[in-house]
């Protein structure tokens, strides 16, 4: 079960300390320190995303291209309840592209 509240709803939980210290907090600058510091753009070309430890960098834009497939990967992709959606073929094809495996086989 999901539990909402409004902000006026939450307030009420808190002391008129607390409010007052979260006001304060609303107005200081973020400071960065030795146990936080603040990330670098080499610390953002170095991370992985967590879903499936790919580098963020190669996270780009897709492209819109025309593909000549045989007539029966087109039926497998049916087979799977996927043949409308593009983007599954396109996460085959991408997750293809990362195994070293496949792309000998194919080349």
């Amino acid at each position: 079960m999901i539990v909402t509240e409004t902000m006026d709803e939450i307030k009420k939980d808190f002391t008129e300390e607390e409010l007052k210290m979260l006001q304060e907090m609303e107005t200081r600058p973020v400071v960065p320190d030795e146990d936080c510091p603040e990330l670098t753009e080499e610390d953002f070309r170095r991370a992985y995303r967590a879903k499936d430890g790919r580098p963020l960098h190669m996270q780009k834009e897709n492209e819109t291209i025309t593909l000549n497939v045989p007539s029966w990967v087109l039926g497998k992709a049916k087979a799977l309840g996927k043949a409308a959606d593009a983007s599954f073929l396109s996460r085959v094809l991408e997750n293809a592209m990362y195994d070293p495996k496949i792309i000998e086989e194919s080349l």
